[in-house]
């Protein structure tokens, strides 16, 4: 909750930067008027800040949208677009969890692959591991594993886009920032059985020593959540109507399960990352 009020802080305080009397007026100078629309594609790297060390993935995605308000007599405009973002993020512990040998909880609280919260499914044996098929020695593991994870992410957000207009007509330099909020949906999996359904010898082998099949859900199927999100984007016109960019978006997930997994150790939701190229 408190990364939602800071997230709308920010919100507001970029909307107020944003606001200019409008003028529906005609900018005949640069071949630019009030209510252009947009296109833009993109790729890119995207991570997570989450309960495990994190491992890059990537993501492409596109928007779309009309422009608000310009005026050349303004050194700023303001856009409306809709954005469609796919990312595919991963996390490996190279340092394993283990059981101690009363319990089922391992050094920093948590339940480890034996209990019904592991990587915080309730589900979770159903699609692999099971109460008497784990890494416990009554499941016939050897009280230790290491967590990993890959998370598929499909984000729809609507986002308003503040443009320094000023550096482009100067320099023809591109930057805006932007916030948004949109509905994520998410599917995290884990691999923590070989391919032939074993379980791994973690007590020989490390954990680079995987099939990286992610063969075991570790959330109920996709899960929604609302994304509110914020980034830039800093790069080139070539020309009035083409430029290229760089840029960075960060995405508040509002979930700790976004990776997974559920720590009581670390009581923060996944932070999700996407540094990407723009056209």
């Amino acid at each position: 909750m408190n990364q939602l009020k800071q997230f709308l802080g920010l919100l507001l305080l970029f909307l107020g930067l944003a606001y200019q009397p409008i003028a529906a007026q005609a900018d005949q100078k640069d071949g630019r008027e009030n209510g252009y629309w947009l296109l833009g594609l993109n790729t890119g790297v995207a991570w997570q800040n989450n309960d495990m060390a994190t491992r890059y993935g990537g993501g492409l995605g596109f928007y779309l949208g009309p422009n608000l308000y310009y005026s050349r007599h303004s050194p700023f405009s303001l856009d409306l677009v809709f954005r469609y973002l796919y990312t595919g993020t991963y996390g490996q512990d190279f340092r394993p969890l283990t059981l101690n040998s009363l319990s089922i909880n391992n050094s920093d609280g948590t339940q480890l692959l034996a209990g019904a919260n592991t990587y915080g499914n309730t589900s979770f044996f159903n699609d692999g591991l099971s109460p008497t098929y784990n890494y416990t020695t009554a499941g016939g593991g050897t009280n230790r594993a290491y967590m990993n994870h890959v998370t598929d992410f499909h984000d729809l957000a609507f986002e308003l886009r503040l443009n320094f207009e000023t550096l482009r007509r100067k320099s023809n330099i591109l930057f805006n920032v932007y916030g948004g909020l949109g509905l994520g949906l998410y599917q995290a999996k884990t691999d923590q059985l070989g391919s032939l359904g074993d379980l791994y010898e973690y007590e020989t082998n490390n954990a680079n020593l995987r099939d990286k099949e992610y063969e075991t859900y570790s959330t109920d199927g996709f899960q929604a959540t609302l994304t509110p999100t914020l980034g830039f984007e800093l790069g080139y016109w070539f020309t009035p109507h083409f430029a290229m960019a760089i840029g960075h978006r960060a995405t508040w997930t509002l979930q700790d399960n976004f990776d997974g997994y559920i720590s009581n150790n670390r009581k923060r939701n996944d932070l999700h990352h996407y540094a990407n190229l723009s056209l």
